[in-house]
């Protein structure tokens, strides 16, 4: 929880899936995913953003996955060097610390 990962290779990838955690591309043509219910992900121009959205189910206790979203960085109203989290299905900028 609330950990990070970064790539700065060329074609790399960086992927979270703790709460709270961020991932962080900046190499070329490169991939940064978050799989983890309040995580923020960041890519350099160029490359890829894979975010998804969680919801706590009282029913179950758990967290459970309601949405993804992937662009590449430049489409789709992505913008390169920006920390996003999905939110209502739809990518939202984020600030350093997370919050919107």
């Amino acid at each position: 929880n609330g950990g990070a990962a970064s790539n700065s290779g060329d074609g790399g990838a960086a992927s979270n899936s703790g709460d709270g955690g961020a991932a962080s591309n900046s190499g070329d043509l490169g991939l940064a995913a978050n799989f983890g219910p309040h995580g923020k992900a960041r890519s350099s121009a160029g490359g890829f953003i894979v975010l998804d959205e969680h919801a706590f189910k009282f029913t179950t206790g758990k967290w459970e996955r309601v949405a993804v979203f992937a662009s590449k960085v430049g489409e789709n109203g992505i913008d390169p060097d920006v920390w996003y989290q999905l939110k209502g299905g739809k990518p939202v900028r984020v600030g350093e610390d997370g919050g919107a």
